[in-house]
């Protein structure tokens, strides 16, 4: 399963189209856990509008760590 970690998306500008869901998601069993961490929005514009969290990108985040928006934290790493 591996993992997904340091991850960048810098001066990114969408400028048409229909904008669809997209999904952050690691996963946990009682014995395994594997979550997407520290990936990186920074400068993303969706159709005029500066992104600042995931709702702006029709984003859902779950079980995962350490998602930033231009420098702030939206989901932080679990210190369990």
């Amino acid at each position: 399963r591996g993992s997904v970690e340091n991850i960048y998306f810098r001066n990114v500008e969408i400028l048409n189209g229909n904008f669809p869901v997209s999904i952050i998601r690691g996963f946990e069993m009682h014995t395994e856990m594997s979550r997407p961490r520290n990936i990186y929005f920074d400068n993303v514009v969706v159709l005029g509008k500066k992104v600042e969290s995931p709702s702006d990108l029709h984003m859902v985040v779950e079980l995962s760590d350490d998602i930033l928006f231009n420098g702030t934290a939206h989901a932080k790493r679990n210190p369990f």
